[in-house]
């Protein structure tokens, strides 16, 4: 009975971490291509690795893949007085990226903080679609047309 319990929790907690398959190459900004490399790593945890035309890292700013585990990840950069605070999170077939930059000043007292909140799905004619959030409502969209 244990084992039955504990694989109905195992399922229904991947389902509700279930990530959109977004998996494939797109035009962005007009001319830019963006590739989109999905996988799942050892811990079951679904990842993205984004490229930009010349294979260059899209996102090593943060790592060198999205990890898409709910988990909030602090990084500090002294040399400019500010830190990021960055969620990366599945829900409801959608990529939730949610960053707040914070800035500070020279007594360590945070002055301003700037919030980036974007959600990434497929629509029906299998775009790339990216959504700016505001209160957890999409207030823009752009689709990006799929190359493959």
């Amino acid at each position: 009975m244990t084992k039955v319990i504990l694989a109905a929790v195992m399922s229904f907690s991947s389902l509700a971490m279930a990530c959109p398959n977004l998996e494939g190459s797109f035009v962005y900004g007009g001319k830019t291509t963006i590739d989109i490399v999905q996988k799942q790593d050892e811990a079951g945890i679904t990842t993205f690795e984004v490229t930009i035309d010349d294979h260059t890292c899209a996102v090593c700013k943060y790592d060198s893949v999205l990890r898409a585990d709910g988990k909030t990840v602090r990084k500090d950069f002294p040399v400019s007085n500010s830190a990021e605070i960055t969620t990366i999170s599945c829900d409801e077939n959608r990529l939730k990226f949610r960053r707040s930059r914070e800035f500070y000043d020279e007594t360590g007292r945070v002055v301003r903080t700037d919030d980036e909140n974007f959600d990434y799905r497929i629509n029906r004619n299998s775009d790339l679609v990216k959504e700016i959030i505001q209160d957890e409502t999409p207030v823009y969209k752009s689709v990006h047309k799929r190359l493959n």
